[in-house]
């Protein structure tokens, strides 16, 4: 009967892991980097002053789309770490559980 219990436990547990691992997620935020605007052509290109601050939107754009690409494989390897910590213990708990049921047995 208790292991029975248990397997019943299991199951609900995955089948809620299941679920949350398949929802999308809709909190992480959207870059906040300004758009470097249009391309000025090859005549705009020509005027050096249009060319650098052009060039300069450009670099900052990257410089910012790249600094949250770095925030957000933190924020996952933080996640993983978590992860890994809720199924260790989660593992170490279902052992507990699986010998106290084999003592009962005994």
């Amino acid at each position: 009967m208790k292991r029975f219990i248990v397997a019943a436990l299991l199951s609900l547990f995955a089948a809620g892991a299941f679920a949350q691992a398949a929802a999308p997620v809709a909190d992480a935020p959207k870059p906040k980097c300004e758009d470097p605007g249009a391309f000025p052509g090859r005549v705009g290109m020509q005027t050096e002053d249009r060319r650098n601050k052009f060039l300069k939107a450009v670099e900052t754009y990257r410089t910012c789309m790249l600094n949250y690409v770095e925030e957000r494989k933190a924020v996952i390897k933080a996640n993983e770490v978590a992860a890994r910590g809720a199924i260790e213990e989660f593992n170490a708990r279902m052992k507990k559980l699986n010998e106290e049921q084999e003592k009962a047995r005994e």
